[in-house]
Order: C-alpha cells, then sequence, then structure tokens
C-alpha cells in the first residue's frame, strides 16, 4: 500500500475537539478533522467547498514524542472598540478571556492511506500548497521537515523516531492512533467528534472511532533530535 508521510513537529501544537470561545482543548494526538482540513488548505478548498473527494482518506499516527500539555491564559478584545473586540465579543470595558490548550515539544509521524490517486492529489498539493500548513491553529507553524515523501510498505515501522535512544534496551514503546483500524487488538477505542462533515464558517462533524494501541520497536529507530534525526532521514 502506498503511503503519504507527514511529519508534525513543533513548539506548540493544538488539535481541538469541543473547543469553545472560554475553553480550547486539545487532543493529545492530530485530529482526522485538522488533518483533512490541513490537506483540503494546501489544495485551495474555501469555505463552503465539499470535502467529499477526500473523504476516502485513512490516517494512522505514531506518537515520536508525547509532549505534554500546556495551558494558555488568552485575552482578546480589551481597549478595542473594532475588529478583534467586535469578532470576540469584547469591548473596551471588558475583553474576552479563554484557557487554550496546546500540546508542547510533541512530535507525530503520519501515514495518510486512501484510494492511489487522491494520496498523489494530496501529495502534490502539499508540495506547493495553496494555504499553507499549520498545526490545529493558525498559531501553530510546522518546524523542520513536515512532508516527508510518498513510500510503499509500512513507514511508520521503518522511518526514524524522533527522540532520543534509551539509555538502555533494545526496545522502544511506541504509541499509535488510526482513525480506521488497528494492527492488533486495540488497547483503547474512543469516539469523537473529529469527521469533518462541512469546511466552513459553520462546521460540523461526525462521529469518529479512534483506535489507540502500544507497539515495541527497535531502539536503533530513535534518530535523536535535530541534526541527528534530520541525518537518520536522509540515510
Amino acid at each position: 500500500m502506498t503511503a503519504l508521510v507527514l511529519h508534525l513537529d513543533g513548539p506548540m501544537q493544538s488539535w481541538g475537539h469541543t473547543a469553545q470561545w472560554d475553553h480550547r482543548d486539545t487532543l493529545d494526538h492530530p485530529t482526522r478533522s485538522a488533518l483533512i482540513g490541513m490537506i483540503a488548505a494546501a489544495v485551495g478548498k474555501r469555505w463552503g467547498d465539499s470535502l467529499d473527494d477526500l473523504a476516502s482518506l485513512r490516517f494512522t499516527t505514531r506518537v515520536d514524542r508525547p509532549g505534554r500539555m500546556i495551558v494558555d491564559y488568552h485575552t482578546a478584545g480589551g481597549g478595542y472598540e473594532t475588529g478583534v473586540a467586535r469578532v470576540a465579543g469584547g469591548n473596551r470595558n471588558h475583553a474576552v478571556l479563554s484557557n487554550r490548550h496546546y500540546m508542547s515539544d510533541a512530535a507525530y509521524t503520519v501515514a495518510v492511506t486512501g484510494p492511489d490517486e487522491t494520496v498523489q492529489r494530496a501529495y502534490d498539493a502539499l508540495l506547493a500548497p495553496v494555504f499553507g500548513p499549520f498545526l490545529g491553529r493558525r498559531a501553530c507553524p510546522p518546524c523542520g521537515p513536515w512532508l516527508i515523501g510518498v513510500y510503499d510498505g509500512d513507514p511508520l515501522r521503518t522511518l526514524p523516531l524522533h527522540r532520543e535512544p534509551p539509555r538502555q534496551g533494545g526496545t522502544v514503546a511506541v504509541e499509535f492512533v488510526s482513525d480506521h483500524e488497528a494492527s492488533g487488538p486495540a488497547d483503547r477505542v474512543e469516539t469523537t467528534l473529529t469527521d469533518p462533515r462541512g469546511y466552513g464558517l459553520h462546521r460540523s462533524y461526525g462521529a469518529c472511532t479512534t483506535h489507540r494501541w502500544s507497539e515495541f520497536l527497535p531502539a536503533d529507530l530513535c534518530g535523536g533530535y535535530g541534526v541527528g534525526w534530520l541525518d537518520a532521514l536522509a540515510g
């Protein structure tokens, strides 16, 4: 099977699930809706355009580094009469307050599968995106190479892990998350509203069943950080 591989790494990422104005949550892995949105943006879709042509794509995520969740106490609109104040619902005397959650120092490698023509179209679009990628929110750009390439076989078990090798032991425990199936018995099965049904100002979502499991991979796959990981990826 052909798989398009993405690598999502950055100081902050946010994969909202039930985000509202005063509480912007994040899951601890990229959501199906965010990943389809990234590809839709690269293709050049605009608000109101159909997502039916991307619905056949499937996503399996390897958690290279789980990172940690952080919370930003955020204010918007105070001291302004127009612009952000009007959008956020604030005014000169009252700012809109919210808690915004992010995953910090996390790294994910994502295999995108589906019909060959759809995967190839996504790859071509991501090579020269109409609208640039971001990690859940526009304030969270990816760092380093994020479009890895198109591979046959099983790239999530052969491409280097973006983490330091263990001090001892020949294997490392790695978590996987899939929106379609597990390679074996899943440790956890969750249902979230992260299957996008509309692309626009008034978004709608359907239920997505997420399978999570852990595997032990060879410690030799750990490529380290920075230049070490880039060298391992190039090798």
